[in-house]
């Protein structure tokens, strides 16, 4: 009896050990941190606010890039796609922040302009503060060499933020407009973003505007983000503004004007993240010019988002009509295979 309640207690203390060293392995290895730190949460970043720091952060000889990786999806709006890359794909820490382990490879013109870019003091501005935009989150870290110290940049294009740090200390920036503009267009034609294949629905055929009562005035494809940012940015954006063939008044003067956006994301998460963002209500912001507030309708079909929006004076009714029509036609049309931002 005494032998088999020994051998029981001596199983129970390999089991706990084998629990304890699992857990041991988790917790220094991080993401089980960053599972609890990040998921579902705007993160702000805790590194001193002191811009007087960054002339000693900076390099002093021609600066070298050493080292890029890509960061994982967003925590927070992209919270299962974090998750699922956290646990199931090999990434790593950097200063606390996860990052695909494999080690991307800058043609040597894109790393020279990064490093100029990244090297510059004029490149940064004091912190003005959290942005609006679901929280920090870097989008690639980046180790910067070439006076014989090193330090990392961690660069969020979402909302523009940059943290540094080395031996000499650290400090939060944000990017000067020029230096994300032009990071932005640096990490874009690594990434090969503007040269992917993506889907698309509109624009809308002339046959179904004309049954509706209404004709097309103008359609486009572009980078540029609309004016509402989402916090994941839409790998494609495509819009097309239609008049009805009634006015009102002045007869050139339709009396009902919308526009209709498409933006393509990766994923049916982040598109459903996008629709709350864009049926929140409206602030002053996103009035027009001459005041009067928008109407606007978001839904998703798939990875796609659409967008009908009108100003208040065209009346709440006439959009949802307008709303109902758009949907029903979209869900119809199959997606096109079309070149990204063309």
């Amino acid at each position: 009896m005494a032998g088999q309640m020994g051998r029981r207690r001596k199983l129970a203390w390999i089991t706990g050990g084998i629990f304890t060293l699992l857990a041991a392995i988790l917790l220094i290895d991080g993401r089980v941190v960053a599972l609890l730190r990040f998921a579902g949460t705007a993160h702000q970043p805790s590194f001193d606010r002191d811009f007087r720091q960054l002339e000693t952060l900076l390099p002093a000889g021609d600066p070298e890039i050493q080292e890029v990786y890509q960061g994982l999806a967003h925590p927070y709006g992209n919270k299962d796609a974090f998750v699922r890359q956290l646990w199931e794909s090999p990434n790593r820490s950097i200063l606390g922040y996860r990052f695909h382990e494999q080690q991307e490879m800058l043609a040597p013109d894109l790393k020279e302009k990064m490093a100029r870019v990244l090297s510059r003091q004029d490149s940064f501005t004091p912190y003005g503060g959290p942005k609006m935009c679901g929280g920090y989150h870097a989008d690639f870290a980046v180790k910067l060499g070439g006076d014989g110290q090193v330090r990392w940049m961690l660069v969020c294009l979402g909302c523009g933020e940059v943290l540094i740090k080395s031996d000499d200390g650290e400090v939060i920036c944000d990017l000067s407009p020029l230096a994300e503009v032009l990071l932005s267009e640096i990490w874009s034609e690594h990434r090969g973003d503007p040269h992917k294949v993506v889907g698309t629905r509109l624009p809308v055929e002339d046959s179904a505007l004309t049954s509706w009562g209404f004709k097309e005035y103008t359609r486009s494809s572009a980078q540029l983000l609309p004016g509402k940012k989402p916090r994941i940015p839409p790998e494609n954006i495509r819009t097309q503004t239609i008049l009805s063939t009634e006015t009102v008044g002045d007869p050139r003067g339709p009396r009902f004007v919308y526009m209709l956006r498409e933006e393509a994301f990766s994923d049916d998460d982040a598109a459903a993240n996008r629709v709350v963002e864009l049926n929140a209500p409206a602030g002053p912001k996103d009035n027009a010019r001459d005041g009067t507030p928008p109407v606007r309708r978001g839904f998703a079909i798939g990875s796609q988002v659409y967008v009908i929006s009108a100003q208040m004076k065209y009346g709440g009714a006439e959009i949802s009509d307008m709303e109902v029509r758009l949907r029903d036609y979209l869900k119809s049309e199959p997606l096109r295979e079309v070149m990204q931002f063309e």
